[in-house]
C-alpha cells in the first residue's frame, strides 16, 4: 500500500478521528457542570403530575442545586400541555438542607397567586416535595414554609412582655408592666 495513493484517505481518516476525539472530550468535560432533572408539572389533558427532563447546572453544594431546581419550578414548564405548580410571583427566600431534611421558605406571593392555578395549595407543596426528592435521593423529608410559617398550621406567636412607661404611680412591689403579643 502506497502512502502516495491512499493520501487522500489518509487525511479524511486523520480529521475524523481528531473531530471524533475533540467531540467526546468536549462531551466529557461540558456535562461535568450540568445534570438532568426532572420536574414534575400538572397536565392539562392527562391526570396527575407529568415529568420535564431539563438540563441544570451542578454545584458542589446540595442547598444551592435545590435552590436552582426550585427556581426552575418557579418558571413554569416548557411544554405546552403543562401547567404551572407556582405562581410566577413566587420568591424563595430560603433553601437549607441539614441531615436529610430540606427546608424550603417561599414568600407570600405563593399564596397570593395560588388561586388562579388549577393545584390547590395543597397539591402544589406536595408536587414541589415529589420534584425534590424524586431528583436528590438522600433527601427524607422536604419541610415547606410560606413566609415562615407552615401552611394551614395555627400562626406562631411570641409573647413579649414590655415595661409600661412610668406614670408617675408606681407603688413599691406592684409590677407595671403589660403583656403583648407580636404577630
Amino acid at each position: 500500500m502506497n502512502f502516495n495513493t491512499h493520501k487522500p484517505l489518509f487525511i479524511i481518516s486523520f480529521l475524523f478521528l481528531v473531530a471524533l476525539v475533540t467531540s467526546i472530550v468536549w462531551l466529557v468535560v461540558d456535562t461535568r457542570g450540568s445534570i438532568e432533572r426532572v420536574l414534575f408539572f400538572p397536565g392539562t389533558l392527562e391526570a396527575g403530575l407529568q415529568g420535564e427532563p431539563r438540563l441544570m447546572p451542578r454545584h458542589r453544594n446540595m442547598d444551592r442545586d435545590v435552590r436552582v431546581l426550585i427556581d426552575e419550578i418557579v418558571l413554569g414548564p416548557s411544554v405546552l400541555g403543562f401547567t404551572r405548580v407556582v405562581p410566577r410571583d413566587t420568591r424563595v427566600r430560603s433553601v437549607m438542607i441539614r441531615r436529610g431534611i430540606a427546608y424550603i421558605d417561599l414568600d407570600g406571593g405563593f399564596l397570593a397567586g395560588q388561586q388562579f392555578l388549577m393545584l390547590s395549595v395543597e397539591d402544589a407543596l406536595d408536587a414541589v416535595r415529589h420534584t425534590v426528592q424524586f431528583n436528590f435521593r438522600r433527601i427524607a423529608t422536604v419541610v415547606i414554609t410560606i413566609d415562615g410559617q407552615i401552611p394551614g398550621q395555627p400562626v406562631f406567636e411570641v409573647g413579649l412582655t414590655v415595661p409600661r412607661l412610668y406614670d408617675g404611680n408606681r407603688k413599691k412591689g406592684i409590677d407595671n408592666r403589660e403583656s403583648i403579643t407580636i404577630i
